[in-house]
């Protein structure tokens, strides 16, 4: 059965949903429309309030996410979320990431969406590193750790508690694809020694810095918005922990 509309290249089908995408012409699309698999159907939907391509969806509670994208194929990049309620045949801005994505993945790990990788713009070098999640609950977005290798055009897969990002390309061309996976643990691994006054950090086994405690410097570690703290003042072992940014 066809769609209303045709389009040549849809953003995302998810469960049973089509939203935006590209026509013929590369022009973007804010169609939405359903797909009732028991009568081989689809329905129209309430548009999204702007048109839409090269984004990603992830759905929790119901709710479905439509994270990033850009205007047409050329465009820049975008930052907005949309969030869409099938029940009620509505969509709602919610808060915008913290960088503009377009052909990056998202999935859904333990409540909280995953925005990963992506580019700036289809054209020129501008693959993405970083990671950052989202909770629907409170409406924030936060970093997490960043990725080795930047990926655009790559999938994402969450299996036992963690998630991969597959393959993808890592250049401002569309070729070669990348045959690599990266894990992410959401719980990782600190490891702290301290040797005299040199305190080295390491994240899941990768030194990430090493310097002097009662240096003048001592607060200046990377990457500068996972900032380290040490209660300098405390008496008796020195308390360490790692704060994320909201």
């Amino acid at each position: 059965y066809a769609m209303a509309d045709e389009r040549l290249l849809l953003v995302v089908v998810l469960d049973a949903y089509a939203i935006g995408g590209l026509d013929r012409s590369d022009a973007s699309s804010p169609a939405v429309e359903e797909y009732d698999p028991a009568t081989d159907t689809w329905t129209k939907r309430a548009n999204m309030p702007k048109r839409r391509a090269c984004a990603s969806c992830s759905t929790i509670d119901g709710v479905i996410y439509f994270v990033g994208g850009a205007d047409n194929f050329g465009g820049a990049a975008l930052s907005t979320l949309l969030a869409y309620d099938p029940v009620a045949d509505t969509w709602n801005s919610r808060a915008s990431m913290r960088t503009a994505r377009m052909f990056h993945s998202t999935c859904v790990l333990n409540g909280k969406i995953f925005a990963i990788g992506g580019c700036a713009d289809p054209y020129n070098s501008s693959e993405i590193l970083s990671v950052e999640a989202y909770d629907p609950v409170t409406d924030t977005w936060w970093r997490v750790a960043p990725m080795q290798v930047k990926r655009k055009a790559l999938g994402t897969a969450v299996v036992n508690g963690r998630i991969y990002a597959i393959g993808g390309v890592s250049n401002s061309g569309w070729e070669p694809g990348l045959s690599t996976v990266e894990e992410y643990d959401p719980m990782p691994t600190v490891s702290i020694l301290c040797t005299g006054s040199t305190l080295k950090i390491s994240w899941n086994g990768i030194l990430e810095s090493s310097d002097t405690v009662d240096g003048p410097d001592w607060q200046t570690l990377n990457p500068a918005w996972w900032p380290y703290s040490i209660n300098r003042a405390q008496t008796g072992p020195r308390n360490f922990y790692r704060a994320r940014e909201h």
